[in-house]
């Protein structure tokens, strides 16, 4: 819990600065310019994810025969389709994505062109999710404590995934759209970073440190396919029907894929389960000069 408190509140700094920054470059130098500055902060990233020195020794066990990509990622699904208190996060995982993907595709040109928002004033309301992804990073731990891990996640990802509606309901005026989209992003990104601590400690608890790979390329691919067909789900529904349209149906399943969560084991888990330990063989230990070996009734000493 502490770790992943740490590493969301790294993305929670830079949540507040980023949109901000990127609707203030769009305004001034044109988005073109923007994306180029974007692109040019991968390339940071690279440099530091190549300065990481860790070197792990690999399972030889493990090794003796060459996995596929098939394989791995049928042994990442087994993990989490076996384990009843990680399933429905895996099934959130999947769903979520799908909807969402129709929502972001579709969020900016609504909020632009429908509201009528300046690309500088969206990125101010944009960075504000940084902020309450920030509240959030501190709000989940006393969750944990106060209802559970269980309950923290499965309801605050219900309390984001509502909080998505205030979206499609923004209307002029300008004050109302801002307030409404920054609801969004105040309940939204707050309870959703709550969830998302205990979810993540959850799973790297309860997964074998071995396929902890297989299992996070699996939620990557379960989580990142629905995302495109989302995408394009997006831009076909923003045209045949509207953008607000299109939001509010994204919007009521974004709302609705964490019940699968509500009807699961998890709302009733109060603390990540402690890992078994090994089933190490209990071995007699060899026989001493007079010690009765075991199942032999002792023979009473004469009198």
């Amino acid at each position: 819990m502490e770790g992943n408190t740490k590493l969301s509140t790294t993305d929670s700094l830079a949540e507040i600065g980023g949109p901000a920054l990127a609707g203030t470059l769009v305004q001034a130098l044109t988005a073109p310019f923007a994306i180029a500055v974007n692109a040019g902060t991968y390339l940071f990233s690279a440099i530091f994810l190549f300065l990481i020195r860790e070197r792990e020794e690999p399972d030889r066990e493990e090794h003796k025969t060459r996995a596929t990509m098939a394989s791995d990622l049928r042994a990442g699904f087994a993990v989490y389709l076996g384990n009843p208190m990680i399933r429905p996060l895996m099934l959130i995982a999947a769903l979520n994505p799908l909807f969402g993907g129709v929502f972001s595709a579709l969020y900016i040109i609504f909020a632009i062109r429908t509201l009528g928002l300046h690309p500088w004033l969206l990125g101010l309301v944009i960075g504000v999710g940084g902020v309450t992804s920030l509240i959030g990073t501190w709000m989940s731990p006393l969750l944990v404590r106060r209802f559970g891990i269980g309950r923290t996640i499965v309801y605050g990802y219900l309390i984001a995934g509502v909080s998505a509606v205030c979206v499609p309901l923004a209307a002029a005026p300008t004050w109302f759209a801002v307030a409404m989209l920054t609801t969004a992003q105040l309940f939204g990104d707050s309870f959703a970073v709550a969830g998302m601590i205990p979810s993540a400690s959850l799973q790297q608890s309860v997964i074998p440190r071995r396929l902890l790979g297989r299992a996070g390329a699996a939620m990557s691919v379960a989580g990142g396919a629905p995302a495109v067909v989302g995408a394009l789900l997006g831009g076909l529904a923003g045209s045949v029907l509207s953008p607000r349209l299109a939001l509010l149906l994204a919007a009521s399943g974004i709302a609705l894929t964490p019940l699968l969560g509500v009807f699961s084991p998890l709302p009733g888990l109060r603390a990540i389960p402690e890992a078994e330990p090994a089933q190490i063989p209990d071995f007699p230990a060899p026989l001493r000069e007079g010690d009765v070996p075991p199942g032999v009734p002792e023979i009473p000493e004469a009198p």
